[in-house]
């Protein structure tokens, strides 16, 4: 599990004209963090949305990559992150009962 942190839920939009496809397209970008266990300060990274209404609340969450990981059709190991889990974290105050 990675912990991750939601300051905002803000979301940007992107959007185009495929140049390979001539497909249009649409997404909305959200900045997040990642709390890696060597590093002093988070790494700022962007999550993928189709709509802002799919940004995630402000607050910290763990992040399961396991039903992210498949093996392709060519025995490759490959991640999709439109399949990663986020189980928010509850402050501790809220967590007991």
């Amino acid at each position: 599990m990675l912990k991750i942190e939601i300051e905002s839920q803000v979301t940007e939009e992107i959007s185009g004209i495929s140049q390979k496809t001539k497909n249009e397209y649409r997404f909305f970008k959200q900045a997040a963090y990642l709390f890696r266990g060597d590093s002093k300060y988070p790494d700022r990274f962007e999550l993928s949305h189709n709509d802002p209404k799919d940004a995630l609340d402000v607050g910290f969450y763990r992040l399961s990559i396991d039903p992210s990981v498949v093996v392709d059709n060519n025995g490759n190991l490959k991640m999709d992150s439109r399949k990663f889990k986020f189980e928010k974290i509850l402050p501790k105050s809220q967590g007991q009962a």
